[in-house]
């Protein structure tokens, strides 16, 4: 469970977060096999989480929030024409976020909404030899909702949702002619606790 331990109502504070259910993950370029065009080529590998510091100013909070998520192939629903694909993708994003707390008067539990922007760095979703081992940097965007629950005055823990997309990774070409993934636009939407 996300962890959030401050110093008084207002101050600084150190956040631990896991994403338990990345429900849809999409990376232009991956064509999905017939009757799976909606499902998600890449699949959750359990290996998600970060941690943030911020500052809380009465009901506004302010973090900088690092995130690791890594995401294997889904074998059952990427094209069996699509020898390129990687096993796995990983992202390592950086943000700057900004929360809103919905105080209820003497209730322990506190709603929340949360948008942030930063920079992601995807690796290649093409397992190419020419091109398998790049790396990209992308824009990275984010919106939060959830809940907290007041453990105690100095701990929070929380369960909430989370949009999260990053594009404008870009990748070579593994031929001239390559028709293959070259752009990464990936988002998922989950659960985060």
């Amino acid at each position: 469970l996300v962890k959030i331990v401050m110093k008084k109502p207002s101050g600084s504070f150190v956040t631990y977060n896991g994403e338990i259910l990345p429900f849809y993950i999409k990376v232009d370029g991956i064509t999905n096999a017939t009757g799976k065009e909606k499902d998600s080529p890449l699949t959750r590998s359990f290996i998600a989480g970060g941690g943030a510091f911020g500052y809380k100013m009465d009901d506004i909070r302010v973090d900088v929030e690092g995130l690791y998520s890594q995401l294997a192939k889904d074998t059952a629903v990427v094209n069996t024409s699509e020898t390129n694909v990687a096993d796995s993708l990983t992202a390592f994003s950086g943000l700057v976020n900004v929360y809103y707390d919905i105080a209820i008067e003497d209730m322990p539990i506190t709603p929340y909404v949360g948008v942030g922007v930063g920079a992601a760095y995807i690796s290649n979703p093409s397992k190419a030899d020419a091109v398998k081992d790049q790396k990209g940097f992308g824009f990275a965007y984010q919106a939060k909702a959830g809940v907290s629950y007041d453990v105690t005055p100095e701990i929070k823990l929380f369960a909430g949702a989370r949009y999260f997309g990053s594009y404008g990774a870009s990748f070579d070409k593994a031929a001239k002619d390559d028709t293959g993934i070259k752009n990464a636009v990936y988002s998922t939407v989950g659960a985060e606790a």
